[in-house]
């Protein structure tokens, strides 16, 4: 999955490029560091360790950084990967390549018409934009979950037909004066 943040102003872009920096930062280091007892639940102090890798991996001609944690008990071993850049106006976190790839050229996201219908009503300048696309996210989930014939008929026929209309959502967020800023929030809810 992944989620981006439309940066509103150049301000925003650089106080994100700064974030980004120092985030990058703070993930060599740990990469660098000794490996540090785990957190896992239950683990033993002894055998437990946890390694951090940053590298930075080009996905469709933009450079994202990865951070690669891989967490590891005994014969558990766990990976988790993370997927980060500015890609144009937008602040792209993802957790595969696959939809890192996704948000390759900026253009892709904003061209989509989910994405068009779900910021039509908000405000053009704001302070940010977070917007995720409900309609990807559930047929990642159906994919991941529903591997059960069974199931997924089940899962068609019931619950399907409720949740299939939402599209996307969106959140902006404007100053309106010196003591308040107006939030606004879009669902994108198509005819079922």
């Amino acid at each position: 999955g992944s989620f981006a943040i439309k940066l509103g102003s150049a301000d925003d872009k650089a106080k994100a490029q700064n974030f980004v920096t120092k985030i990058t930062e703070y993930a060599r280091k740990q990469a660098t560091a000794n490996p540090t007892p785990g957190t896992l639940q239950n683990a033993d102090p002894n055998t437990s360790k946890r390694t951090i890798v940053v590298a930075d991996e080009d996905v469709n001609g933009v450079k994202f950084t990865t951070v690669d944690i891989t967490q590891a008990s005994g014969s558990y071993s766990s990976t988790s990967t993370i997927y980060y850049a500015i890609v144009g106006d937008t602040f792209v976190v993802a957790s595969s390549k696959t939809a890192a790839a996704n948000y390759g050229k900026a253009a892709a996201v904003t061209s989509s018409p989910i994405y068009q219908t779900s910021v039509k009503y908000l405000d053009a300048k704001n302070g940010g934009l977070i917007y995720l696309n409900l309609s990807a996210i559930r047929l990642i989930a159906e994919q991941a979950l529903l591997k059960d014939d069974a199931a997924r008929k089940q899962y068609e026929q019931d619950t399907q037909p409720w949740i299939a209309p939402f599209k996307g959502v969106a959140l902006t967020n404007t100053q309106a004066d010196d003591k308040f800023v107006k939030i606004r929030l879009n669902f994108y809810i198509d005819k079922p």
